[in-house]
């Protein structure tokens, strides 16, 4: 069945198509005008960690 103004999921699969149609050859065209990058590496910082000092535990009444 077909409504006025419904989404039709043919019509949105060809749309998402053609789009990637058409980026894909912006890439392959005109590679320079989006040049690529590697990610940074994950940045590892050692920070060292003491642990806090003991609670002191009162003396235990004979």
């Amino acid at each position: 069945m077909s409504r006025t103004g419904g989404l039709n999921p043919g019509s949105l699969g060809v749309a998402l198509a053609i789009n990637g149609v058409v980026i894909g050859a912006l890439f392959f065209a005109a590679p320079e005008l989006v040049p690529f990058t590697p990610p940074d590496p994950p940045l590892t910082i050692y920070i060292p960690h003491t642990p806090p000092p003991p609670t002191p535990v009162p003396p235990a009444d004979p």
